[in-house]
């Protein structure tokens, strides 16, 4: 995958999956900041200041440009308000590109996660050529497990007490998806 200047646009039924930008910035400060978010995602800053959602955003923004990953903003197609966000980070050559995401609070339970993940996951088998796909989640944070499911990942670990994140340990599901599998669904 090259990174290149112009960032990949998706679209689903309900959805537009874009590059963020910084007039996201108001929307990601108030969406990711809520502490719900906070509890469930180790790659989203917390407490969500301006500054660190303008580093966020940055970051993002300079990892497509290098051909490190792709973040898409998860966008409402009638109106562009971004709700959430979606990434597929590359990794070490001997890891496996890890798929990660949320969506803010207000937009929980309305399958929007569900719409935005296969696309996410078919853009990077189709237009990133990777052959699987990695995804973690707190084991506690179910909603998170349903969706890897949904796309067709399949469990490959459940460690228990695997990472201490603010405070306490917590049990870790891994999920992985190869493109073959992907493609053939």
């Amino acid at each position: 995958m090259s990174g290149g200047s112009d960032h990949p646009r998706l679209t689903t039924p309900r959805l537009v999956l874009r590059g963020l930008r910084a007039g996201d910035l108001d929307a990601v400060l108030h969406l990711a900041g809520e502490p719900a978010i906070a509890a469930t995602s180790m790659s989203v800053p917390h407490p969500m200041t301006r500054y660190r959602a303008a580093r966020w955003i940055g970051a993002h923004r300079r990892s497509w440009h290098a051909g490190r990953g792709v973040t898409f903003a998860i966008c409402l197609r009638q109106n562009d308000g971004l709700i959430g966000s979606i990434w597929l980070a590359l990794r070490r050559e001997d890891r496996p590109p890890r798929l990660g995401y949320w969506v803010g609070k207000p937009y929980w339970g309305q399958g929007y996660c569900s719409e935005a993940a296969p696309e996410t996951v078919r853009f990077g088998f189709e237009q990133m050529h990777l052959e699987q796909v990695y995804a973690v989640y707190f084991t506690r944070n179910v909603a998170s497990g349903r969706i890897m499911r949904r796309i067709g990942m399949r469990h490959v670990e459940h460690r228990p007490r695997a990472v201490r994140y603010r405070g306490r340990l917590e049990d870790l599901d891994s999920y992985v998806i190869t493109s073959r599998d992907f493609l053939r669904s």
